[in-house]
């Protein structure tokens, strides 16, 4: 599933934005790693996951009143 916060690739250690990567959990935790290291695309802005997952974070944001 896509990412709905940012975050640091574990692999690579880049930004990953929200929509941008992938989130896994680990360790009683979550990480994230970037798509290009999970499957070597690159992904635009206007890349229906990515416009998911920001909407999905969006309506978080505004449920808990941020």
């Amino acid at each position: 599933m896509r990412n709905r916060y940012p975050g640091t690739c574990y692999k690579c250690g880049c930004h990953v934005p929200i929509g941008y990567g992938f989130f896994e959990r680990h360790r009683g935790g979550w990480r994230v790693q970037c798509v290009k290291c999970a499957d070597g695309r690159e992904v635009k802005p206007d890349d229906r996951e990515v416009l998911r997952a920001q909407h999905l974070h969006d309506a978080a944001t505004i449920e808990r009143g941020e």
